[in-house]
């Protein structure tokens, strides 16, 4: 038996023992494809294999006939509340998720039906028997295509697929522009990411007639947001559903937004009155679970003579996808990139023009370092061709526009507050660590020879454990997380 170290005191600098590898070490942990339910059903979502068309009909007879097959669900069969992210922007257009496509699918892997059968193999063998005609629509693949004149509305109420756009300012940028010595800009092209987490999303849900009460077991980070969400769509009362994530086996921000499958799945159960399970296979998850990062940042530094940062202009503008994703809104990308794009440097004008654009691709959500791994890509690219063309060394240069240690608390422009830090320490000391000056004489001998080696230097600080409170307070972006606290008294007075 393993014994467990309990560390008294200071955490930070301690080593302390992990408490949560015994149990997957020994192929203990459950996850929720390992959970079986005495009468539990199968079910396998059909997708569309097209990213912009009308549906003209769905034909599903040749499923319903197949032997083993319970139930077969289309839009129409389900009576459900659309989900619809509770992010609280003035001028954030919302996009409503259906629970399966309406009468239009906007993506490939969009669900469009359901089907229920008593195991998972009958299940896709009918799935393989829907019959679907589209009528095939425009699609828009790039934001500057999804905005062009002419080009295919995904939404009637969003104008140009723009569902939001809007400026914010700090301090006086125009006038610290326009007296700059030096004026420098950069446009950086963030691709596409998928989390691809090992284990895939996954829902299980069983509902107890007789005492009214709803159970969900799913793959989530965020079982309170998810069970909300379903208690909303499905108009059942929160206080009889619970929501349980077990072992999670990788989320990496994928799995922080609430999907219709988790609606969907729970519906099932009520309406069979048995446990109903879905396990998404691979393409289902490189296809129908979130993708993230899309955008496209550019970015204007002026500068004084010495070299001085003096005002920074950035556009943040994303690609959404084919909806705002009903967790954390179409902003969670350019918002974040732009709330943090002063990042450890001194900048004291500022502005931020943030956009989300919807195209006919996957939708976007959180994804770790979400929103400022392309701020800071952007602007770090930038820094770098400054450094050269002032013929600077990257790192003194950086260092010369870093928050100094005597200079906490420290209140960004952007309003963000860094209670403590040791930015310029920090990079001396990475510097050290790697032998930088060393580094850079045999780069220099390396060219002389014809032989390139790359150096990169890029201090960056990260906003974590964020919850409702700090990500308004911090960031200014109102995402309704989950904050509680517990304080229990026992009979002899102690808490």
């Amino acid at each position: 038996m393993s014994e467990l170290t309990i560390h008294r005191g200071k955490y930070v600098g301690a080593r302390v023992t992990r408490l949560e590898d015994p149990g997957l070490l020994a192929g203990e942990a459950r996850y929720v494809a390992d959970l079986t339910l005495p009468r539990m059903l199968h079910a396998v979502f059909v997708r569309s294999p097209v990213p912009h068309a009308e549906i003209r009909s769905i034909d599903t007879s040749a499923a319903e006939a197949l032997p083993g097959v319970e139930l077969v669900l289309t839009h129409e069969d389900i009576t459900a509340n659309a989900l619809v992210d509770a992010v609280d922007i003035d001028g954030l257009e919302k996009t409503p998720v259906e629970m399966l496509a309406k009468d239009r699918v906007r993506f490939v892997g969009e669900g469009i039906a359901v089907i229920v059968a008593a195991d998972e193999y009958t299940a896709e063998d009918a799935a393989a028997l829907v019959e679907i005609e589209y009528d095939m629509l425009d699609v828009s693949t790039t934001i500057e295509g999804a905005q062009a004149d002419g080009a295919a509305q995904l939404f009637d109420h969003v104008a140009a697929n723009t569902v939001y756009d809007g400026t914010q300012t700090f301090g006086d940028p125009d006038a610290a522009f326009a007296n700059a010595d030096r004026v420098y800009k950069r446009t950086v092209r963030g691709n596409r990411f998928v989390a691809a987490p090992m284990e895939t999303r996954g829902t299980i849900a069983d509902y107890e007639r007789a005492e009214g009460k709803l159970t969900v077991w799913t793959s989530t980070q965020v079982p309170d947001l998810v069970r909300l969400q379903i208690a909303g769509a499905l108009d059942f009362p929160a206080q009889n559903l619970r929501v349980v994530a077990p072992h999670v086996g990788g989320g990496f921000g994928q799995k922080l937004a609430a999907f219709p499958e988790d609606v969907v799945i729970p519906y099932l159960a009520l309406q069979l009155g048995r446990p109903v399970r879905w396990i998404e296979d691979r393409r289902e998850n490189l296809t129908g679970a979130l993708h993230a990062k899309q955008q496209v940042t550019s970015i204007e530094a002026a500068l004084d003579g010495d070299g001085t940062i003096l005002a920074l202009r950035a556009s943040c503008h994303g690609d959404a996808g084919a909806y705002s994703c009903a967790g954390t809104s179409a902003l969670i990308e350019p918002w974040y990139a732009a709330a943090m794009m002063p990042g450890v440097y001194r900048a004291r004008h500022y502005e931020a023009r943030i956009a989300a654009t919807l195209t006919n691709k996957t939708p976007i959500g959180p994804y770790r370092g979400v929103g400022w791994t392309g701020g800071h890509t952007a602007r770090e690219h930038l820094l770098d061709e400054i450094a050269r063309d002032l013929e600077l060394d990257p790192a003194e240069f950086r260092k010369q526009n870093m928050v100094g240690a005597d200079e906490f608390p420290y209140t960004s422009i952007a309003g963000q507050v860094y209670d403590s830090g040791s930015f310029i320490e920090s990079v001396d000391a990475a510097l050290a660590l790697v032998g930088y000056k060393e580094l850079r004489e045999e780069q220099a001998a390396g060219r002389r020879d014809g032989r390139y080696i790359g150096i990169g230097v890029s201090p960056y600080v990260e906003p974590t454990a964020m919850g409702t409170a700090s990500a308004q307070e911090q960031l200014g972006y109102p995402f309704p997380s989950h904050d509680n606290s517990t304080v229990t008294m026992d009979p002899t007075g102690k808490v």
